[in-house]
């Protein structure tokens, strides 16, 4: 009876903390517990995401064999969890499993073209193999996607150079650093935009709407995300009328 009882406790422990990590995913736990969790009598959905936090946990550990047996046995659960297919192209990427990589980024994508980090994924495997003119090209589609992606900017910039493209390899690696220094510095970032709202709107209203949208859009593209970019377009719209 008393170890019926110590069981259920137990097992509502684990739901419990189960449904934390859930809503708050980056709590760092004690990786037996996390088992527990995982072996709880809880749904398939929910034992996937407790295992793909297991194979970040050992992979963050670097016992790399345990976190491709974690991430196996989420997918098993939910063989369309991408994060967990991304999650396991890493791991065999650092292990040099390319092929293994190839496979995992490319199930990604076959389910959805627009991923930038299987996009990434694959432009990575590419370079690691020095297959250049490849790597370039994932690395371009994953930032045509989402152009805030620096590891993918690096990537191309390290395909291009490595595979002979010096003047345009150079110019990307430059676009990254300049980035990268916009990241650390957020004073220089709202003071590049603000020179970018006002350069635009001073464009319309000389006329030169198409300079202007043209202005607008690698400001977008340089710094994506940013609300007061995304609005100049209304107020073209507004002072157009």
């Amino acid at each position: 009876m008393h170890h019926r009882h110590e069981r259920a406790l137990r097992r509502r422990f684990a739901l419990a903390l189960g449904d934390h990590l859930l809503r708050h995913p980056r709590p760092a736990p004690d990786i037996g517990l996390l088992h527990d969790v995982a072996d709880a009598e809880i749904d398939r959905q929910q034992r996937s995401v407790i295992y793909e936090r297991i194979g970040e946990m050992n992979f963050n550990l670097i016992r790399f064999d345990e976190a491709v047996a974690a991430l196996a046995k989420a997918l098993e659960l939910n063989p369309a969890s991408s994060s967990a297919h991304l999650m396991l192209g890493y791991v065999y990427l650092r292990r040099s499993r390319f092929d293994n990589a190839t496979a995992e980024y490319s199930r990604v994508i076959s389910a959805n073209p627009r991923s930038a980090a299987a996009h990434e994924g694959l432009a990575r495997v590419a370079l690691e193999l020095e297959r250049y003119a490849e790597s370039a090209t994932e690395a371009g589609r994953a930032l045509a996607i989402d152009p805030g992606l620096q590891n993918a900017r690096y990537i191309k910039a390290m395909a291009l150079i490595r595979g002979g493209d010096e003047v345009e390899g150079r110019a990307v690696l430059e676009d990254y650093q300049r980035r990268e220094r916009d990241l650390q510095n957020p004073a220089a970032r709202l003071a590049a935009i603000a020179e970018l709202d006002k350069a635009s709107l001073t464009m319309l209203s000389d006329g030169r709407a198409q300079e202007a949208i043209t202005l607008l859009g690698e400001g977008i593209a340089t710094y994506p995300g940013n609300a007061r970019l995304q609005m100049i377009p209304a107020d073209f719209v507004a002072f157009s009328r």
